[in-house]
């Protein structure tokens, strides 16, 4: 017996209004050669790509755009790809199944569902649905204002044995959207289709064609059925995507090559995108990059509603007419340190979307799509700068996020290449830089793929230093195992030490209900460099019976005082705080506290020390307004940016710089 079982979020009173729709059906899993590409594929013997999806390339793709260059340069795994598609971000979800819920690790900023409910949706018009549990967290956000604005979750299952396990036909995942959208008005969807996932990973070799021939088999039937019913005819749009391809290549020794997925592999990142509804290109071909970060934004526009938390662009080129709606503009990110200006731009094309500039010169690749991840540092008339950046190209077997740093002698005045001490940098790596009189020491999350999910997807992973003082680069590796480890913090505290926090969970923890932080020793030797032991700081003032979340520490060195200073920011059931600790030696913490604040500090950004100083950005829980707030002993006074939205947080000396929204997804330095 099959069984639908809604969690549903708290009620709304819905205006009166005739709205458009818009379902999005992932097949999870399915590589774009074997669905809507347009090239062979393996699966099938090099047969076309079309051999697996008859029956849609003949009802729907007539009828549709078909993007040829959609991309994931994300994670390439369930969670996390939802997360960037459902909100327009690539924000770091690790890909824990929430079992018990999802608990708080869920997205920190909102997405498309909480714009829609924030615009007067009921929960029951905005649905999560799939048979999987991956899909539980993206209805909630610690975002403040949207923080019980929670649209309805659907868990498609059956009891085996008196056990609920999810259903083995993604047939019954459609049917529960159907049987939804005939009793509810329902205004968005996002609906993952899991099993041929499931049969790629652990089924014989016809498993995983097999099962996207299925998917075939009820596609055009749903498109059918989206033109027979009120109110969704000739006023909803249908996305068919992929949340992830699957390996191209025989590299584990496990055959099938489409057995797994989750590194860069081409597989992997390539995915199959097909848009069906008023206004669509029909029949097009569409050869411009389309990223998952992209789908959110387009489709706000097409919804009616705002969506500036977004850092992809509305992919214009799908449709046969302008979308009267601007993508997001301006500065994506900025540092400053030494007199010298990082600032990440946004660009309009669809090639490339971000480029890094260093005093107003353009230093990052010109050919790469996406820029990210600033970082800077200086000393004296020494200056540094290291970012990471993707090209997407079907050139190669795998497409990487790449790192680079630059090195000047003279101010910033000009710029030599330093390399990148690894060959490949994570989808959602943050590099900490810190400048040492003749050296730069830079800090890393160890996690190139994102993989995180104990015993599933890969073992936990940990963190690197390296030291570079104009020569080769020096690489020391912690021996400590932690689970998605992101947001590294390191200082100096004298020529030959360091020390190093960041935010992960226990290996074989559930961390999705406990996550913490970490805090190392760093020691440097000359051209050498290394970490001591690792030391888990609990936090004694948080209750871990109640689930709480640590992230995105900031680390001091109090010089005068002969300590360390940690701040972070915790997240737990009901409310996020910004929490504090000392120590002598980091090892043992004391003065664990809460920061008392008025209004509750953004979730997604690190607090900044100015001086003795705690600075943070906080939240009007209406989310009418962003404070900075300054922590002096205990006494916190707060100032308003004029602004909704941050998205950046830094601080050079007595200076501190943001990054806001000065008008609807138009961001500006402040």
């Amino acid at each position: 017996m099959m069984v639908l079982i809604a969690l549903v979020g708290c009620s709304s009173e819905a205006p009166e209004f005739d709205p458009p729709h818009v379902v999005v059906l992932v097949m999870d899993g399915v590589r774009a050669e074997d669905s809507f590409g347009d090239g062979v594929s393996s699966a099938t013997g090099e047969a076309p790509s079309e051999d697996l999806m008859v029956g849609s390339w003949g009802v729907l793709v007539p009828q549709a755009a078909r993007a040829v260059e959609a991309w994931n340069v994300a994670a390439t795994i369930t969670a996390p790809a939802h997360a960037t598609m459902s909100s327009g971000r690539r924000q770091p979800l690790a890909n824990y199944a929430p079992e018990g819920g999802p608990g708080v690790y869920v997205p920190e900023l909102p997405g498309l569902g909480h714009a829609l409910l924030e615009a007067g949706a009921d929960p029951e018009q905005v649905l999560f649905v799939g048979n999987t549990e991956h899909l539980a967290p993206l209805v909630e956000t610690l975002w403040p204002a949207d923080r019980n604005l929670d649209a309805t979750y659907a868990y498609v299952g059956g009891y085996e044995s008196g056990i609920l396990a999810p259903a083995d036909d993604d047939a019954q995942v459609l049917a529960a959207v159907m049987e939804h959208m005939e009793a509810h008005d329902t205004r968005f969807i996002m609906a993952n289709l899991h099993q041929v996932d499931r049969e790629g990973h652990w089924g014989n070799e016809s498993a995983y064609p097999s099962a996207v021939k299925a998917i075939d088999q009820e596609l055009p039937a749903f498109w059918k059925f989206v033109q027979s019913k009120a109110p969704y005819k000739n006023n909803t749009w249908v996305v068919v995507v992929s949340d992830h391809g699957r390996h191209q290549d025989i590299d584990d020794g496990d055959p099938p090559p489409w057995r797994h997925h989750g590194d860069s592999c081409l597989g992997c990142r390539h995915v199959p995108l097909l848009v069906l509804g008023p206004g669509v290109a029909d029949g097009a071909t569409v050869d411009a990059p389309v990223l998952h970060e992209d789908l959110a934004p387009t489709l706000a526009a097409l919804l009616g509603v705002p969506l500036p938390w977004a850092e992809g662009r509305v992919a214009q080129e799908l449709f046969d007419r302008p979308l009267p709606v601007l993508s997001r503009s301006g500065v994506a990110d900025l540092r400053v340190a030494g007199g010298v200006r990082a600032e990440l731009v946004y660009l309009d094309g669809a090639e490339r979307r971000t480029e890094l500039t260093l005093n107003g010169e353009v230093v990052s690749d010109p050919d790469a799509t996406v820029v990210a991840a600033p970082a800077l540092a200086a000393s004296g008339a020494l200056a540094w700068s290291c970012w990471r950046e993707i090209t997407v190209t079907r050139e190669a077997s795998t497409v990487p996020w790449v790192g680079r740093c630059l090195g000047s002698s003279d101010g910033g005045a000009s710029w030599a290449d330093l390399g990148f001490p690894e060959d490949i940098a994570g989808p959602y790596m943050t590099m900490a830089l810190a400048a040492l009189p003749d050296a730069l020491v830079m800090a890393w999350p160890d996690n190139p793929n994102a993989i995180t999910t104990p015993g599933l997807e890969g073992d936990e992973v940990g963190v690197k230093v390296a030291v570079n003082d104009g020569g080769a680069w020096s690489v020391a590796e912690s021996v400590d195992e932690v689970s998605f480890p992101t947001d590294p913090s390191l200082v100096t505290v004298d020529d030959a030490r360091l020390a190093l926090a960041l935010a992960g969970g226990l290996p074989g923890d559930d961390s999705r209900h406990t996550r913490r932080l970490w805090v190392w020793p760093v020691l440097r030797d000359g051209a050498t460099i290394s970490l001591g032991p690792a030391v888990d700081v609990t936090f004694g003032t948080l209750d871990p019976g109640d689930g709480w979340r640590l992230e995105h520490p900031a680390l001091r060195w109090d010089a005068a005082g002969g300590r360390y200073e940690l701040a972070a920011i915790a997240s737990g059931a009901d409310d996020v705080w910004v929490v504090r600790a000392t120590s002598v030696d980091l090892v043992t913490w004391t003065d664990e506290r809460r920061v008392e604040a008025p209004i509750p500090p953004a979730p997604h950004l690190a607090p900044v020390w100015v001086g003795d100083e705690l600075v943070f950005a906080a939240v009007a829980r209406d989310g009418s307004m962003v404070s900075l707030c300054r922590d002096t002993d205990g006494a916190v006074a707060c100032e308003d940016t004029g602004s909704p939205r941050i998205s950046a947080l830094s601080a050079d000396g007595d200076d501190v710089h943001a990054v806001i929204d000065a008008g609807v997804g138009a961001w500006s330095a402040l």
